[in-house]
């Protein structure tokens, strides 16, 4: 069977587009279905910041730094509106990624004094402080709440108070 140039042409972008929506999809999928919790900043600018918007599309009120960890609220015409440490705005999910609970890819860091629960409330018994500086792994994660792993011990902490480091 004999193709014309421009028919083949046509076959390949769409066989290209097939692939990128299959390779694509999971991640925007998982996403997609249900935002809620918390999420790592990646910024992928020179600086290494991502700007805080008072609005969807607005003004710039604050920058987070690569590695901030930001809690989702809502969203507005492809912007979401989060909870990080220090205040709240818009910012554009394109450059967050979903905290990694994979104990060999990533570590995070407290970046305040963080009280350890034994549940993911602040009503929970608090059964000891972690210092700044500390490197923990997520477990797991439940909300604005992730589950850490802490020199032998687990406990819940609020997400916005970790940092993920290299």
């Amino acid at each position: 069977m004999k193709f014309s140039g421009v028919i083949k042409r046509a076959l390949c972008v769409a066989m290209i587009a097939v692939l990128l929506t299959l390779t694509a999809a999971p991640a925007l999928a998982a996403s997609a279905k249900n935002p809620h919790g918390a999420y790592v900043v990646a910024t992928s600018n020179k600086y290494n910041r991502l700007r805080v918007r008072a609005s969807a599309g607005g003004y710039v009120k604050d920058y987070l730094k690569r590695g901030d960890i930001v809690v989702y609220r809502s969203d507005k015409n492809g912007w979401w509106y989060v909870r990080y440490r220090g205040g709240s705005g818009y910012v554009d999910r394109r450059y967050l990624w979903s905290v990694d609970y994979s104990t060999s890819k990533c570590k995070y860091t407290s970046v305040d004094n963080l009280w350890v629960h034994t549940k993911p409330s602040n009503d929970s018994w608090c059964y000891g402080k972690l210092k700044p500086g500390k490197l923990v792994t997520i477990e797991k994660q439940s909300g604005s709440w992730v589950k850490i792993k802490y020199n032998g011990y687990t406990g819940w902490v609020y997400a916005i108070y970790l940092r993920r480091v290299k």
